[in-house]
């Protein structure tokens, strides 16, 4: 597992990152906050402020595209790094405590958190 991060590292460090993690949490906003100012504020926030910690390579955040999925979550957050030891470092990073502290906090409801290790898939376009 050693080598596997430091060839992340490496990959990371040319701009070529065929491996990564990625830290998915769903959060469901107390009633108050549960609607579409709610929700494009906690989304807005969030791109504002969580890009910019150090270690993350990529920050997406979005709303249930479905009425499925937004019978349990109002907000799904897709961060991507290069090492575990990166998302650690983002967990405890101050930016990132005060932005649960301050701003998400009084907001959730309840919060769910998975890290998964991820590969880039090709599109079809690109197995031509």
């Amino acid at each position: 597992m050693v080598c596997h991060r430091i060839l992340l590292a490496r990959a990371h460090r040319i701009g070529y990152v065929q491996c990564m993690f990625d830290r998915f949490v769903f959060v469901k906003l107390k009633d108050e906050w549960a609607n579409d100012d709610g929700i494009a504020e906690v989304i807005a926030e969030s791109r504002r402020v969580l890009p910019a910690i150090p270690g993350v390579l990529r920050a997406r955040a979005g709303r249930p595209a479905d009425a499925h999925a937004g019978k349990g979550w109002d907000v799904c957050l897709v961060l991507g790094f290069a090492t575990l030891e990166a998302i650690e470092s983002y967990r405890v990073h101050p930016d990132h405590q005060t932005f649960l502290d301050e701003f998400l906090g009084p907001r959730v409801e309840a919060k769910r958190v998975w890290n998964f290790e991820s590969e880039e898939l090709s599109s079809s376009k690109e197995q031509r």
